[in-house]
């Protein structure tokens, strides 16, 4: 909710102020103000601060903090939301503070919505919103996209603790159990094993995660417009891009216009569209057409991999190590 000037003088606060906090008569949990922090390494604070300065139009405030890390940047009228803060990181950054006058209660109610807690120090909760923060580099070409690209320092999710071992761990065990169900069964392979054979054989084989790696990189052209929405790439599946499409934008899926173009060496990985429906999202957001090219090392990387497999044979054989 906003605050004017006449709304800091009514609670007595000074411009910039983010120690008060305001609490409803109703006892709701209420958030007073929002405040962006640019956070910059300390070795560049005040270059940085210099240009936020200009690029705003702002003055600056007297520093504060145990170190004098914290400053906010005030302008000549309305509230003062911008605030800069020097960190000991190598790497630039910004955050929200979302002030509310019950922390708790409004911590508990993003954790409801998706966030995650990153540090709890009672007054401060630090969260990370669902899917972090989301960015996209357009350039001209392609080199010149994942040259910006590559200097991006990316905070990844994580994947729940999920391994390799403990993926070949839980086949293993499942595939030991006695709760398979058989897809075909022909004899009576289990008596005679048991029953028959002086000796059994036994091998097992695994094909973990593999990527499809297509001779020609996921890629595609996307133009929205106006809610329109047309595409152009090595797409397998069209109908099921205009589902994933319609789906993401709220249009509906026969008005999605694909174009088809060769598909370079596929293996199936171009069935799934996320790659398509990226782009789109690049194109809306810039308003104009996109061309996305995911280099070889996202494609490995972000591959629809094929599927696990740990499959056990056996062979039982007689005294005179014949097949049973």
């Amino acid at each position: 909710m906003p605050y004017d000037a006449t709304t800091w003088r009514r609670w007595n606060l000074a411009a910039g102020s983010i120690d008060v906090p305001i609490v409803p008569e109703n006892g709701a949990v209420t958030v007073c103000w929002l405040t962006l922090f640019f956070d910059t390494p300390r070795d560049s604070a005040a270059d940085a601060t210099a240009f936020w300065q200009e690029v705003t139009k702002t003055a600056l405030s007297p520093r504060r903090g145990n170190r004098e890390e914290f400053a906010t940047l005030l302008p000549e009228t309305g509230d003062a939301y911008l605030r800069v803060q020097e960190i000991d990181s190598d790497t630039a950054g910004h955050h929200l503070d979302v002030h509310a006058d019950d922390v708790e209660a409004q911590s508990a109610r993003a954790a409801e919505l998706g966030a995650v807690v990153v540090d709890n120090r009672g007054s401060l909760v630090v969260m990370r919103s669902p899917g972090g923060l989301t960015v996209c580099v357009v350039a001209d070409h392609f080199w010149q996209a994942k040259g910006a690209a590559d200097r991006l320092d990316l905070v990844l999710s994580e994947n729940d603790g999920l391994s390799s071992a403990i993926i070949d761990g839980r086949l293993r065990e499942a595939l030991d159990g006695e709760r398979a169900v058989a897809a075909v069964e022909t004899g009576r392979p289990r008596e005679l094993l048991r029953e028959r054979a002086a000796s059994v054989i036994e091998r097992r084989f695994v094909l973990p995660h593999i990527a499809h790696a297509p001779l020609e990189p996921v890629n595609a052209t996307a133009l929205y417009k106006g809610g329109a929405v047309e595409v152009w790439g090595p797409i397998q599946a069209v109908a099921a891009c205009q589902e994933a499409i319609a789906a993401a934008f709220g249009v509906v899926a026969d008005s999605v216009k694909v174009n088809v173009t060769f598909l370079g060496g596929s293996f199936g990985r171009k069935i799934v569209p996320d790659y398509v429906v990226q782009a789109v999202h690049v194109s809306k957001a810039v308003g104009r057409p996109v061309k996305l090219i995911r280099s070889r090392e996202e494609d490995m990387q972000h591959d629809v991999y094929r599927p696990y497999y740990y499959d056990r044979l056996a062979a039982g054989l007689n005294s005179e190590f014949r097949g049973t």
